[in-house]
């Protein structure tokens, strides 16, 4: 199935969180983010899972759009080797300000930057996590068209849930809701971890289970 076919499937979704309860939301994630392992082995399934997933739809959008990427630090070299395939590296930090300038570089440009930098990870190579960040960042924000910040990149989730195997749903919200939430709370990037954030609905993205409310004193999400 296409990419853009997969994207008309599932744009009318929508989630449970609004914009009054996003905050309590993330408080709760980011607590429950903040004690979990570092690195479950218990989890790691999960997470090979969302891996396979980004191969296969990194290889659709690359006929979509051309991926440049992009240090804060000057590269020793001029391109990247991803899945056998070069591409440009320049030095040029973080490249867009919002997401309608990343959105407006692909329609003037048919071009997408991706800074590579902070792609070390428990389970997932460097290529790995680039990849994944390449995918989400084309799939969510650009044919999406969800914006950068707490609430957009909850409405991101639940729009990139709906495309990965259901064992990799785990995974990828902790990839995105749990560490977006984190930084909301904490103004701070926090380590990438390989763990499940129980008690949170991965499908109805705002249900939370008695036992988080319990524990981290939350609010009326459940």
């Amino acid at each position: 199935m296409k990419l853009t076919n997969i994207y008309r499937e599932i744009i009318s979704e929508k989630m449970t969180v609004n914009r009054v309860s996003s905050k309590e939301y993330a408080r709760l994630v980011a607590a429950a983010y903040t004690d979990a392992p570092e690195h479950d082995p218990e989890a790691v399934p999960a997470w090979q899972a969302l891996n396979q997933s980004n191969r296969k739809l990194w290889k659709r959008l690359l006929s979509k759009v051309d991926v440049v990427f992009t240090s804060q630090t000057p590269p020793t070299k001029d391109h990247m080797m991803i899945m056998g395939k070069k591409h440009q590296l320049i030095h040029n930090g973080d490249p867009y300000a919002d997401q309608g300038e990343m959105k407006t570089d692909v329609q003037d440009n048919n071009r997408i930057m991706i800074m590579i930098d902070h792609s070390e990870h428990p389970v997932f190579s460097v290529e790995d996590n680039i990849i994944f960040r390449t995918v989400h960042d084309y799939i969510v924000h650009i044919l999406g068209n969800k914006q950068f910040g707490l609430f957009g990149e909850l409405q991101s989730y639940n729009l990139h849930a709906k495309m990965v195997p259901v064992l990799a749903r785990g995974a990828i919200f902790t990839e995105i809701v749990g560490q977006v939430s984190y930084h909301s709370v904490h103004n701070d990037f926090p380590i990438q971890k390989v763990a499940i954030l129980h008690g949170f609905d991965f499908v109805n993205v705002g249900n939370v289970s008695p036992e988080v409310i319990q524990k981290y004193g939350g609010g009326n999400e459940a």
